[in-house]
């Protein structure tokens, strides 16, 4: 886990930016490729011995979600263009800064996400998130 920021209540809208500008300003300052893990509320993420992530929740009924949030790594030189201080942060790189798997946590936890690859994972889906002008966007 190093390396990795964790943020809980992910269903509040400003978890998000505020969680990716951290990783904005680790990536910015430091030679870290910082990395964040996320949930929602009533979800929560447990990682066994060998790096699987497993995620438990409430789906399908309820909205719960996981989060794994990287620096895109097919983006080259990938630091933001714009974080400093009284400066809405810039995050874009064509829209393609981030990418995410956002994963549904279930009763049984049988969605997971290999933290030992960054890559692999069942039951979910990759978005691409980006920082313009201070907003956050997915898609």
């Amino acid at each position: 886990m190093a390396d990795v920021i964790t943020d809980t209540h992910y269903d509040n809208p400003d978890r998000k930016g505020r969680h990716v500008t951290f990783l904005a300003r680790i990536n910015e300052e430091t030679e870290v490729v910082g990395k964040g893990i996320a949930c929602d509320e009533y979800t929560a993420v447990c990682i066994d011995e060998n790096g699987l992530a497993n995620i438990y929740g409430g789906a399908p009924e309820h909205d719960d979600n996981a989060y794994f949030i990287q620096p895109n790594p097919e983006v080259e030189n990938n630091t933001p263009e714009a974080c400093e201080e009284n400066t809405p942060l810039e995050w874009n790189k064509e829209g393609k800064a981030l990418k995410v798997y956002a994963v549904k946590g279930t009763a049984d936890g049988e969605n997971t996400f290999d933290l030992t690859d960054w890559k692999t994972g069942n039951g979910g889906v990759w978005e691409t998130w980006y920082v313009e002008g201070g907003t956050l966007y997915e898609q």
